[in-house]
């Protein structure tokens, strides 16, 4: 996008112009701006080849910044229109290569419309500042009256609105800006995006107020300045563009004539206007012929009176060549002595080039050494791919294999779960045998019958056993089998003779199925699984769970 930065002189178009910097606009290269001086601290952020431009179109039409009363785009000369286009046209083109750019320029508010047919893709960005403030400061600068200040803010204002009608547009506020910068950045940078600009980011807080800082307002306008210029027209209008008014329509012919009066006044005081001179090498060039022919044409006199300087010269020069012949002969000596030098210095190329071509026949057999290397190791890696290549089929096979176990143990597991579930379903049958009161006869008559002795002697150790092992819970034994509590049972006693066989648990931390399941020779011998743990499989390092 192609940002238009338009606003009165004084009016804060710098610090616009900075700001849009700051979030990535491109202004030009190094050293094409105007430098910063004790009126703009901050730098003009404005190029001296737009700067020209535009002065070349108000000089043509015989204006300037502050003589615009006379102004008409149809005064401006053919041939300074042409030399306009063709300069900007070039300037455009180089500044597309960077887009988004923008231009600052306060002239632009009145010579627009000369622009706009350069650019693609435009975006103006309108900065307005209080016209009192704007007044009191040219009078600062310039020692221009007040109502003079006034009316060339009226008039650079409506020719930058009428300018830019029909282009996407944002607008700032100089006061706003100025005592709130980070609030109005960031409206200023949703604005833009709206408008379509890319390519843009809204810079820190922390970098615009290191930029706009508040002893950078001046000349600002207060009560007392707005009631001595109450009847103003311009104050009407500025409080009109606050509110978002349309300005377009034109000021009513009593107004209009009155601007042009105080404007015409002011102008005929003014010395009379010298056009800056052009810096643009084709420009010269065409100033420079014409005043060569304008010189070809003088008069005789001046030619015969030429001619004799010229003789007059031609005898100093008769003088001059003489010494420059004595001089001559003395280079010639030196030029001898230079060439007695080159046939030293072509002797010593030539042992340098024989350097050279024994260091380019080294250099050939070391590369027909290093090619005979390459082809070597090319051979060997041949070798590594052919044996990669092995180990990669039998890689593919191991998983094939890897894959058939993976089944074979899925196929398991499936017959696992299988044979859990008849478990299941023997053990609801064994509990409800067990919880009968038949069994709990049973039970206790084998207890009457029990023989005394050496195998009684081995239970009681046994039972000892797991009681005291961290691994059987009777609490936990008896809650998980409400059936051995519903018969009466000693919940160790039931797990030796029964349980364990059963595959219940003697608490959370032992799984009897499995550790039977995991060692068949448990299950061979017969034996309680957390007994033969105790009393085994902890020695040796087998899993409880």
């Amino acid at each position: 996008m192609q940002i238009l930065v338009l606003g009165m002189h004084r009016s804060g178009t710098s610090a616009l112009a900075r700001l849009l910097n700051l979030m990535g606009a491109y202004f030009g290269p190094e050293g094409i701006g105007i430098g910063a001086n004790e009126e703009n601290p901050k730098g003009f952020w404005e190029r001296r080849d737009v700067r020209e431009l535009n002065d070349l179109l108000l000089h043509g039409a015989g204006c300037d910044w502050d003589r615009v009363a006379g102004f008409d785009a149809d005064r401006v000369p053919p041939s300074v229109v042409e030399e306009f286009e063709a300069r900007a046209a070039r300037l455009v083109l180089a500044m597309d290569a960077q887009r988004p750019w923008f231009l600052k320029e306060p002239r632009l508010c009145l010579l627009l419309p000369f622009w706009r047919k350069f650019l693609e893709a435009p975006v103006a960005v309108h900065i307005v500042r209080h016209p009192l403030e704007v007044a009191a400061s040219l009078r600062k600068r310039n020692g221009m009256p007040v109502d003079v200040g006034l009316t060339l803010w009226e008039r650079y204002l409506r020719s930058a609105i009428d300018g830019a009608a029909g282009l996407p547009s944002a607008v700032v506020c100089h006061r706003k800006l100025m005592l709130d910068p980070w609030s109005e950045t960031r409206s200023l940078f949703r604005a833009l995006e709206e408008c379509g600009v890319r390519g843009l980011r809204l810079p820190g807080e922390a970098e615009v107020a290191a930029f706009l800082r508040p002893e950078l307002y001046r000349e600002r306008a207060g009560q007392d300045a707005e009631a001595e210029a109450a009847a103003a027209p311009q104050l009407d209008l500025y409080r009109r563009w606050l509110a978002g008014d349309d300005l377009r329509a034109l000021p009513d012919p009593a107004a209009a004539e009155q601007a042009q009066r105080i404007l015409a006044a002011y102008e005929s005081g003014l010395p009379a206007l010298v056009p800056r001179r052009s810096t643009d090498p084709e420009t010269v060039l065409k100033e420079r012929i014409a005043q060569l022919q304008a010189q070809s044409k003088g008069d005789a006199k001046r030619w015969g009176e030429a001619e004799a300087k010229f003789r007059e010269r031609i005898g100093a020069r008769e003088q001059e060549a003489r010494t420059l012949r004595e001089r001559v002969q003395a280079l010639e000596g030196q030029l001898q002595a230079q060439a007695r030098r080159w046939d030293t210095a072509q002797e010593t190329i030539g042992g340098l080039r024989a350097e050279l071509q024994s260091a380019k026949e080294a250099l050939a057999a070391k590369a027909q050494e290093a090619a005979a290397t390459l082809r070597k190791n090319e051979r060997s890696l041949a070798a590594r791919f052919q044996e990669t290549a092995a180990l990669t089929r039998l890689l593919m096979e191991s998983e094939h294999r890897a894959e058939q176990a993976r089944n074979a143990l899925d196929d398991s597991r499936r017959e696992l779960q299988h044979a859990r579930a008849e478990l299941g379903v023997v053990r609801g049958r064994l509990d409800a045998v067990l919880g009968s009161r038949a069994w709990r006869i049973a039970t206790a008559w084998r207890r009457l019958r029990r023989p005394r002795g050496r195998a009684h002697d081995e239970r009681g150790a046994h039972l000892d056993l797991l009681r005291g092992s961290p691994y059987f819970d009777p609490a936990w034994y008896l809650r998980a089998y409400p059936d051995v509590a519903a018969s009466g049972m000693d919940p160790a006693a039931h797990y030796l003779e029964f349980g364990g066989f059963e595959g219940r648990d003697p608490g959370p931390a032992f799984d009897s199925a499995r550790y039977v399941e995991q060692n068949p020779d448990v299950a061979a011998a017969g034996m309680n699984p957390l007994l033969h743990f105790l009393l085994h499989g902890l020695s040796e390092g087998r899993s409880p769970k």
